[in-house]
């Protein structure tokens, strides 16, 4: 599981301000900066919240109530609080989870990198795409060794 002190990308603003209540003002604002607000990492931040929503809405009251028996009405109604708790925290453990794994892998710093190549990269240049001929698709490739080759033949040959 992730390191409770080390700052998250995944985890919203609130969530990072209350795990430390005696965070200052400058934390609270750094906080506040860290996490991005557009781009890949924010929509990668949003998918593992929707999947860990997801994840923790698939635990039934039916499955969970398997596990405790009723005693009475009363032991019904905390059943069902027992079972919110349950689906917040596992949603909170699979998010934990899924970032850590990010970490680790640099993921969100990878996607950042991405963004920025993709906001510098210039739109009106054509990309190169294969054609699904080989020979052409190679040719393509040759031609700057071609054109060296025939540089160094001039410059050889004092053409």
């Amino acid at each position: 599981m992730a390191d409770e002190s080390s700052e998250s990308v995944f985890r919203t603003d609130s969530e990072r301000i209350n795990e430390n209540p005696s965070t200052t003002d400058e934390s609270k604002k750094k906080a506040l900066m860290t996490k991005p607000k557009t781009g890949r990492v924010a929509r990668l931040t949003n998918a593992v919240d929707r999947a860990a929503q997801r994840c923790a809405a698939a635990a039934s009251l039916s499955a969970f109530a398997k596990n405790l028996p009723l005693k009475s009405e009363k032991d019904a109604s905390m059943l069902k609080r027992h079972h919110q708790q349950f689906k917040e925290k596992l949603a909170l453990a699979i998010k934990d989870e899924v970032e850590a794994m990010f970490q680790e892998e640099s993921v969100p710093e990878y996607l950042l990198q991405l963004d920025q190549l993709s906001q510098n990269s210039s739109r009106n240049c054509i990309a190169w795409r294969p054609t699904g001929v080989p020979a052409c698709d190679v040719a393509a490739h040759l031609i700057e060794s071609h054109v060296k080759c025939v540089d160094k033949l001039k410059s050889t040959l004092w053409l």
